[in-house]
């Protein structure tokens, strides 16, 4: 238990970092010893056979030898011996010092593996088969062509399955080009740039097995090897699916709010019924995408309506002043309800001049917005699609808003109308009498 202190024996520590051996037949006489002489003399020791205990060519200890009595002259077989003794003595040492580093290595690698399966975060490792040289001086295009086909999965966690809706016996050997069959140019260009930076955070636009689509966000780090080869790439993403939905959901309501408030504007700044229609007409493709667009106000009295808005992007027979029956709107029970007619596919409806001509026309499906004022059906905002099922419910929606503005323009114009008609009449009365 008695401690040596290097400060107290520098030269016999020093020589001992040196040298090998230490050969010290009487203590008190040899340079390298007297340093140590009263410790040694105390415990009757005359002479000192002292061997270092290397490990990767440093000194981590040492193995002693002492003679009591008369000096004695260490001979070489006991010097070798001595060295032997030191040598299992360090083989042992490193022995036990790997022992506890397995023991380590294996306690970190269960920790790993237990946070790798349990991660609520999609862990894998994508390893090429031959490692790639990347910069530029090579041919990036050719070298992309070679991993897209031989960088493949070859662990992944059970998060990343999930997030795939795939097995492992599924997901395990894709490839790059498997993954972004949906998108090979933005899959190579993510790869591009992670080779570039040799890690990369990003969002990218995937596909899940069924080919539903999946936003994901992850941060992937590549490999090297001695020589600076990329070898492959660890990676950990989340599915942020849900977020980037109501991000788009926000932002298409940001804009709707802002195509509606410029389509208000417009309409409230006309002054006729015509010119209230056009600007309605007009606008509206920038908010439910469509061929075309008309403004129908019905007459109560009679069994037509009278186009008085119309905008087109193709050709067609009808026109401002054009007269449409109103049976080909549905039921106008519907209508006055404020229940919209949503006409899909076009060839399921027969008997109609009007639709046919509209068939001819590339109108594939349609729909009839109600213009409902003060209680009363007053007419119809009409959107025509060279697609089938082109609206949507969110489509109808926004027209539904743009007609009760419209309807209200409308009906003001009407009344304005009236209004004037009554006063002109007024005033002929008056002069007349």
């Amino acid at each position: 238990g008695a401690v040596l202190e290097v400060q107290y024996s520098p030269r016999y520590f020093g020589a001992l970092q040196e040298q090998r051996t230490i050969v010290a037949s009487d203590i008190q006489m040899d340079g390298l010893t007297r340093e140590l002489a009263d410790y040694l003399t105390a415990r009757g020791i005359r002479s000192v056979l002292a061997v270092s205990i290397r490990r990767e060519g440093k000194p981590i200890g040492m193995l002693a030898l002492a003679a009591t009595g008369e000096p004695r002259h260490w001979k070489m077989d006991e010097q070798n011996f001595c060295a032997s003794l030191a040598d299992l003595t360090a083989l042992a040492v490193e022995t036990d010092r790997r022992r506890l580093a397995e023991r380590e290595l294996r306690k970190s690698l269960g920790n790993l593996q237990l946070f790798f399966s349990q991660s609520l975060d999609g862990f894998f490792f994508m390893m090429l088969d031959e490692p790639i040289r990347w910069g530029r001086d090579v041919d990036q295009e050719a070298v992309l062509d070679y991993v897209f086909q031989h960088q493949h999965m070859i662990k992944v966690n059970e998060a990343l399955l999930k997030q795939y809706g795939a097995s492992a016996e599924q997901f395990l050997g894709s490839t790059p080009h498997d993954l972004f069959v949906h998108d090979l140019a933005h899959g190579r260009d993510l790869w591009r740039r992670m080779f570039d930076a040799g890690r990369i955070h990003v969002e990218s636009d995937e596909r899940r097995l069924d080919g539903s689509r999946m936003w994901v966000e992850g941060d992937y780090i590549c490999f090297y090897d001695a020589e600076g080869r990329i070898t492959g790439h660890f990676g950990i993403q989340r599915d942020v699916t849900e977020r980037k939905q109501a991000e788009e959901v926000l932002s298409r309501f940001n804009q709707r709010l802002k195509l509606l408030q410029r389509t208000d504007r417009a309409i409230l700044g006309a002054h006729s019924i015509e010119d209230i229609a056009n600007a309605a007409a007009e606008h509206v493709h920038e908010l439910v995408p469509c061929r075309r667009a008309s403004v129908v106000v019905f007459d109560g009295a009679a069994e037509f309506g009278r186009i008085v808005g119309l905008r087109t992007s193709g050709d067609t027979a009808a026109k401002v002043g054009s007269e449409v029956p109103l049976r080909v709107f549905g039921s106008l029970d519907d209508l006055r309800q404020g229940r919209a007619q949503l006409i899909s596919n076009a060839e399921q409806v027969a008997g109609e001049d009007v639709v046919r001509r509209l068939q001819k026309e590339g109108i594939k499906s349609f729909v009839n917005i109600p213009l409902v004022a003060d209680g009363a059906l007053i007419g119809t905002l009409n959107l025509g699609s060279d697609k089938v099922a082109a609206f949507s419910a969110e489509h109808v929606e926004i027209a539904q808003e743009v007609g009760n503005s419209l309807a209200v323009a409308i009906r003001h114009a009407q009344l304005n109308r009236q209004i004037e008609r009554h006063a002109s009449e007024l005033e002929q009365r008056v002069a007349e009498g």
